[in-house]
């Protein structure tokens, strides 16, 4: 038996408090020096900002692209990404051979039953 119950979704949107960290996104100019580029977006919720990098990186490929969390005091990069660190990281992983010692999505499980 299965229970249906409709659910009442509320939104709450509230501003930041004085005092609360934000977090901003931004895609650093990397040549000739480092500099942090202009915002991209700014939310008080790190998973909207990550969201939103994500959703950056893919569709419009950047060289790099950074969350900082700012605070009165502090202010931390808490995300990075950069497309030749990405690169480098998908020519080091390991085909399905070297990790299984066999392919997998070949693997006929009928024929090993007997």
């Amino acid at each position: 038996m299965v229970l249906e119950r409709e659910l009442e979704v509320e939104t709450l949107i509230r501003r930041s408090l004085p005092g609360e960290p934000v977090y901003r996104i931004h895609e650093p100019v990397l040549e000739p020096a480092y500099q942090a580029g202009p915002v991209l977006h700014e939310t008080e919720n790190f998973l909207e900002a990550a969201d939103f990098a994500y959703e950056y990186v893919q569709g419009h490929e950047p060289g790099a692209l950074e969350i900082e969390r700012v605070d009165e005091l502090t202010r931390e990069t808490v995300w990075s990404y950069s497309e030749s660190r990405a690169e480098a990281q998908t020519a080091e992983q390991k085909g399905l051979l070297e990790t299984f010692g066999f392919d997998p999505t070949h693997w006929d499980a009928g024929s090993q039953l007997g």
